[in-house]
């Protein structure tokens, strides 16, 4: 074999070791998850084993392997080739350890093992839909059980966060002097929200005009969210945007108090009526996330839920409501509350 022939086929078989490893790299770094400890024990499986033939190779051969180009050739693709095969074998061992951690957690779960205490037993949504039979009975249950945990765990720890918070403990005191100020005055409050918030609007509007906690006279409340001919005919004529805007402006009065609730904080909707209050002399207060959103600079005053959560934030929305509600009943009717009544 001449120099020449020597040297294409070394930059032969140097592209091929090269694109392997290459390739290996790719679907190692695809098939590790990206946590601390499984990269530092990806490096272990393949830089070192292939770092350190190579560094043996070079103090032996070293002073010789640079004299000829085909030399250089042998040593780059001695190199490569080992670090080839340590990733096979990492991914090998990586792919055993998954197999076998799954076989663990399916022969749990079909004798009904419980997990011990700190792990719970992941299953990914594509294998429940190809094997719904695995999570029914009992393992369904199990499985219910954890997610509740879960979700009330969250709920907790959003009501503590709550608790914890001297500032909006006060505006929600805030929000009570407001509302028995408004309703001393003969005034009234307007609620409106959309989806979820537009029940919890009709919810809260109707504890004013029916009663809470004890039987009292009615209280001037009105959500805005119930009149499906004015909410359809206001959406065709003018858009969307303004169905509460307009009713602010048929039923809105200097002294009123407007109440938005909007999870983001950017509600068309309630922007558009958040400002013709403002421009109608209404109080205006906002029952929104923890950001705020748009609606924080139109707001008096503002209640952020610590969360970015929908469902934790407008169950903290109704939790607000019912507090400021029940503060305002034992206000302005003291006497149905010394009279223990319902």
């Amino acid at each position: 074999m001449t120099r020449r022939e020597a040297d294409r086929l070394g930059d032969v078989f140097l592209l091929v070791v090269v694109g392997s490893v290459l390739l290996s790299l790719i679907v190692a770094l695809a098939t590790v998850p990206p946590v601390h400890k499984d990269w530092a024990w990806f490096w272990l499986q393949t830089a070192v084993p292939g770092f350190a033939p190579a560094l043996i190779l070079h103090g032996v051969f070293g002073k010789q392997i640079w004299l000829s180009h085909h030399g250089m050739y042998k040593f780059i693709s001695g190199y490569s080739l080992v670090v080839y095969l340590a990733l096979l074998v990492g991914l090998c061992i990586k792919g055993r350890n998954w197999y076998q951690d799954r076989r663990r957690r399916l022969a749990a779960a079909d004798s009904d093992e419980v997990e011990p205490p700190g792990t719970i037993a992941v299953v990914e949504e594509a294998e429940q839909a190809a094997a719904p039979a695995r999570f029914s009975g009992d393992n369904a249950r199990m499985r219910f059980q954890q997610r509740i945990h879960e979700e009330v765990s969250l709920t907790a720890a959003m009501l503590l966060e709550i608790a914890a918070d001297e500032g909006l403990m006060g505006e929600i005191a805030t929000v009570a002097d407001q509302l028995i100020a408004c309703m001393r005055s003969g005034g009234k409050v307007l609620w409106c929200g959309n989806g979820g918030s537009a029940a919890d609007a009709q919810h809260l509007a109707a504890e004013f005009v029916v009663r809470f906690t004890r039987s009292r006279p009615a209280l001037a409340s009105l959500a805005l969210t119930v009149d499906t001919s004015v909410l359809t005919a206001c959406a065709n004529d003018f858009g969307y945007e303004q169905v509460f805007a307009r009713q602010v402006e048929a039923f809105g009065n200097k002294g009123d108090v407007l109440v938005g609730m909007s999870t983001s904080g950017n509600s068309p909707t309630i922007l558009g009526a958040l400002h013709a209050a403002r421009a109608r002399g209404l109080i205006t207060i906002g029952f929104t996330g923890a950001g705020g959103g748009k609606m924080a600079g139109l707001c008096d005053t503002i209640l952020r839920v610590p969360s970015e959560r929908t469902q934790n934030i407008q169950e903290a929305h109704i939790l607000f409501g019912h507090i400021v509600v029940g503060l305002m009943e034992e206000t302005l009717f003291p006497e149905t509350f010394a009279a223990g009544g319902k």
